[in-house]
């Protein structure tokens, strides 16, 4: 008899480890479902973050603009900006209109590709103005091509959009990507694949 109440005392004891080790497993179940949550909280936290990082990026390079195609070479790059810009663009510039312009990127001597230069204009106004007349371009023989200074993440969307959509169909404008979808222009959105 005492050898019947000893297995049964085992077994409630085997019973109550098992009870305690399944209590265990459902807290760490809870603190695990409480960590994800929190993780998720966090994710979307970040990304609003990055978002209003992206957007405060931007607003810093509103009086910026990228030129691509002056050759490579000693000459004033500030000084070949304001020609370019009063004789070529048609848009009356001085230097004083300039805040500054520098190239951007390692220079390679034997690439033969010219560095890319950021201008980044004294005001808005004439910023958008030269930007505006990047249209004369076209009737031109130079090779210079001219975009807005973009955040990363920005510069990849125009670019999935112009691999979307077309390399004519995609453009960026105060910040912002456009394309020409169905004859219509679109905001593109920045979360769009391409």
């Amino acid at each position: 008899m005492e050898k019947k109440i000893n297995e049964k005392n085992e077994k409630l004891n085997k019973l109550d480890k098992l009870e305690e080790m399944n209590n265990q497993l459902v807290s760490f179940a809870q603190s695990f479902n409480s960590l994800n949550t929190s993780v998720e909280q966090n994710k979307k936290s970040i990304e609003e973050v990055n978002k209003k990082l992206d957007l405060s990026s931007q607003y810093a390079k509103r009086n910026s603009l990228r030129f691509y195609g002056f050759d490579e070479n000693d000459d004033d790059i500030v000084q070949v900006v304001v020609d370019f810009i009063s004789n070529i663009l048609k848009v009356p510039c001085t230097i004083q209109d300039i805040d500054c312009a520098f190239r951007i990127g390692k220079s390679v001597k034997n690439d033969g590709k010219p560095r890319s230069v950021l201008v980044n204009f004294v005001n808005n106004w004439k910023r958008s103005q030269v930007f505006a007349a990047k249209k004369n371009l076209k009737k031109s023989v130079t090779n210079i091509v001219i975009f807005e200074d973009l955040t990363k993440g920005r510069y990849e969307a125009l670019l999935a959009a112009k691999e979307k959509y077309g390399r004519d169909k995609a453009w960026s404008a105060g910040g912002k990507i456009f394309v020409l979808h169905d004859g219509r222009k679109c905001l593109y959105n920045f979360g769009e694949s391409a």
